[in-house]
C-alpha cells in the first residue's frame, strides 16, 4: 500500500473539519522567565514552613562545596541559621548555600545563595572559602568530594518498597522537574488540516481480478508541538525540537468495499462505499471512537517521494508502514509518532543543527558554543553531548507522548488510551507507560528485555542478535545504554511493573523468536519466564491491587510488527473495551505464543 498526497481523487472525500488527521508538533525545551543579569534580592525575614527544618536538607549535606548556578541571593537573616530558614520559606527552593568565610576579602562571605534547579551541582570550595548548605533534590557532586559527607549523585534507586515514589523518581529524572509530575501542557503548538489525504492499494481481503486498484481519501491532521520548553516545575532545555504527530480517525464506516469489488455488479462509482446516512456504519465515520491508540514508529526511516528516499527527506509520510490504516478500519483514531531525529522529525540541515537547535542559558551552564553539528551517522548519540553538558536528554524522547495523552484525555477527551510501538517505539511505549498511568494498555514490540541488571533485579539477559558477545548491556541504541541516568532511578524490571502497577492497567510485552534485529527469545525462554515471574509477584503483592505484566513471543524471524503481533494486539484492545475489560483468563490464551506452548 502506497500513500500519497494531492488533489482527492476517491470518492469519499471529506469536508474540512469534519474528520481529519491532524500533525502536532510540540516544541519543548523553552526557558523559565528571566530574572536579569543579576541576581535576584529576595526580601526579608521569612517565616520557614512548619514542615521545612535541617533535616529535609540532611540527604545531601553540602559541607564543603559550593553549589554551582544559584539562582539568586537572600537579604534575610545573614546566617547559616538563617539561610536554611529562608529557603524553608520559598516552596520552590530547592538548596542553599551559606558563604560562612573566606580568607579573601572580595569573595564576600556571610552571604546566603538559593537555587530552584530541579537537581543541582557542586564542586569543591576554594581552600580559601568555607561553604555550608543542604538540598532536598538529587545533587551532583565532584568526583573528589570527601566520601565522608552525604552529598551523594542522587537519584535514589528503586528497590520496590514503594514503587509511587519509584514513579516520582522516574519522572524527575526524565523531565528535571521539582514537582514530580509530568508536563503539562495539552494543546498542540500547530495544527494542520490534511483532510485530502489518498491512499492506494488493497485495504482488505475481497474476491476476484476486480480487487487492487483501489484509492480513497481518509482525513489526517498533523499535529506539531515544540518540545524543550519549562513549566509544571522543568527548566528550559538545551534544544528546541518538534515533534510531529499524524492524527486520523476510524474509517469502520467508510471502509473500502471488497464483497463484491468492482465489476461483480456494483458500479464503479460505487467502490469504495461512500458514507452516507443510508448505509449501515455512516455514525462510526461522523464520530470519534472511544479509543485512541497511540502508534510509535521508533526509528522509522523517512520515506515518501519518487524515488522513494531514507535519507535526507524533504517530507514525512504517514501510515508508513499501513498499522495508522489498519487501526482506522478496526473502528480505533490513532495518533502516529517516531522518535526524535527519525521520520517526521528528521533533523533536514544537520551541518547547522547546533545554530538552529541549540539554546543558551547561563543559568544553568549551558553554552552552544561548544556544541557539535550532527552527522549524518550520529543518530540519538547526538544528544549525549547535551546530557553532560546537565541536560535531560531522554526528555527529547518522551515528552512529546505525554503531550499527546494530556491532549488526548483533556482535549479530545477520549474513554481508553492504548500505546503500541516498534523498535525503538517499543521501548518509548514501555518507559512512557511507566511515566503515565493515564496509559491504560501499553503493547511494545519488540522493545526491550532486563539487558542489564538493577537494584531491584540482579539478573540480565543478552540483547541477541545484536548484542550477541558483547557481554552485560551489550548492542542497542543510545537511549537503552545503561549510561543514561534515569535507569538509576528504574531500571527495566522498575519500568515493567510500572506499566501495570495500578488495577486495571496492562502491558503485554511482544517478542519474536528469532527476530532478526534485536530481544530474539530463541533459548532464552527460562530467563524470559524468570523476569515475568518476578515483575507480576511485585504486582501481585501491590495492597491495592494491580494489572498485569506478561510476555509473549511469536514465531516471527524479521524486525517488524507482523500479522501475528497485529492479531494479539486488536484482541487485546477489544477485551479492554468490553464492559469487563482484560481479565486475567485474556493473558492465559494470547494467540501465537510460544512461550505459552513450550509449558504445555
Amino acid at each position: 500500500m502506497r500513500a500519497g498526497r494531492g488533489p482527492a481523487q476517491g470518492p469519499c472525500h471529506r469536508q474540512r473539519g469534519v474528520r481529519g488527521v491532524a500533525i502536532i508538533e510540540f516544541v519543548l525545551g523553552l526557558a523559565m522567565a528571566s530574572t536579569g543579569t543579576g541576581a535576584t534580592l529576595v526580601s526579608g525575614p521569612h517565616t520557614p514552613a512548619s514542615n521545612c527544618s535541617a533535616s529535609v536538607f540532611s540527604m545531601h549535606n553540602l559541607s564543603g562545596l559550593q553549589l554551582q548556578g544559584h539562582d539568586w541571593m537572600s537579604s534575610g537573616d545573614s546566617s547559616e541559621a538563617g539561610c536554611l530558614a529562608s529557603c524553608c520559606a520559598l516552596p520552590n527552593c530547592t538548596g542553599w548555600n551559606y558563604h560562612v568565610a573566606s580568607t579573601i576579602p572580595t569573595h564576600h562571605p556571610k552571604q546566603c545563595w538559593l537555587s530552584a534547579a530541579p537537581r543541582l551541582y557542586a564542586t569543591a570550595a576554594e581552600v580559601t572559602d568555607t561553604w555550608v548548605g543542604g538540598a532536598r533534590v538529587p545533587v551532583t557532586c565532584p568526583a573528589h568530594a570527601n566520601p565522608d559527607h552525604s552529598c551523594t549523585p542522587a537519584t535514589p534507586q528503586c528497590d520496590g518498597s514503594n514503587y509511587t515514589r519509584c514513579r516520582e523518581e522516574l519522572v524527575r529524572s526524565v523531565f528535571n522537574t521539582t514537582t514530580g509530575r509530568l508536563p503539562s501542557r495539552d494543546t498542540p503548538d500547530h495544527i494542520e488540516d490534511w483532510s485530502n489525504w489518498s491512499m492506494h492499494g488493497v485495504p482488505g481481503p475481497g474476491q476476484g481480478t476486480g480487487v487492487g486498484d483501489v484509492e480513497w481519501t481518509m482525513g489526517l491532521q498533523k499535529l506539531i508541538w515544540t518540545i524543550g520548553l519549562p513549566g509544571n516545575g522543568m527548566r528550559q532545555g538545551m534544544l528546541r525540537l518538534n515533534s510531529t504527530v499524524w492524527y486520523s480517525r476510524n474509517t469502520s464506516g467508510d471502509a473500502p468495499s471488497n464483497s463484491p469489488p468492482v465489476g461483480y455488479g456494483v458500479p464503479a462509482g460505487d467502490s469504495p462505499h461512500c458514507p452516507t446516512p443510508d448505509r449501515p456504519g455512516y455514525e462510526s465515520w461522523v464520530g470519534m471512537s472511544d479509543t485512541l491508540v497511540i502508534h510509535h514508529n521508533g526509528h522509522q526511516p523517512c520515506s515518501g517521494g519518487d524515488p522513494p528516499r531514507t535519507t535526507n527527506c524533504t517530507d514525512c509520510t504517514p501510515n508508513y508502514d499501513t498499522s495508522l490504516d489498519w487501526f482506522n478500519q478496526l473502528g480505533y483514531d490513532v495518533m502516529e509518532m517516531a522518535m526524535p531525529m527519525h521520520g517526521c522529525n528528521r533533523i533536514l540541515e544537520p551541518a547547522t543543527s547546533c545554530e538552529r537547535l541549540c539554546v543558551d542559558d547561563p543559568a544553568r551552564g549551558f553554552n552552544c558554543s561548544g556544541c557539535r553539528n550532527m552527522l549524518a551517522s550520529d543518530s540519538h548519540a547526538w544528544f549525549e553531548q547535551f546530557e553532560e553538558a546537565g541536560d535531560e536528554a531522554m526528555r527529547y524522547f518522551l515528552e512529546p507522548v505525554i503531550l499527546v495523552v494530556n491532549y488526548a484525555r483533556n482535549v479530545l477527551k477520549y474513554k481508553h488510551i492504548v500505546m503500541v510501538g516498534l523498535s525503538g517505539g517499543g521501548w518509548t511505549t514501555t518507559v512512557a507507560a511507566a511515566l503515565d498511568p493515564r496509559i491504560e494498555l501499553s503493547m511494545p514490540v519488540a522493545g526491550s528485555v532486563p539487558k542489564f541488571p538493577s537494584t531491584l533485579y540482579p539478573h540480565w539477559i543478552p540483547d541477541l542478535p545484536e548484542g550477541a558477545g558483547k557481554g552485560v548491556g551489550g548492542g542497542g541504541d543510545f537511549e537503552q545504554s545503561s549510561d543514561r541516568p534515569f535507569y538509576t532511578a528504574c531500571g527495566w524490571t522498575c519500568l515493567y511493573v510500572l506499566a501495570a502497577l495500578e488495577p486495571d492497567r496492562h502491558s503485554l510485552q511482544m517478542l519474536h523468536e528469532h527476530d532478526s534485529c534485536c530481544f530474539a527469545t530463541a533459548g532464552l525462554h527460562e530467563p524470559v519466564a524468570a523476569y515475568n515471574q518476578f515483575v507480576q509477584g511485585e504486582l501481585e503483592r501491590q495492597p491495592g491491587g494491580a494489572g498485569i505484566f506478561q510476555t509473549a513471543a511469536n514465531y516471527g524471524n524479521f524486525h517488524e510488527m507482523n500479522y501475528r503481533d497485529k492479531v494479539v494486539i486488536a484482541t487485546m484492545i477489544e477485551r479492554l473495551r468490553r464492559p469487563r475489560g482484560i481479565l486475567p483468563a485474556h493473558f492465559a490464551d494470547i494467540p501465537y505464543d510460544v512461550l505459552q506452548l513450550s509449558k504445555e
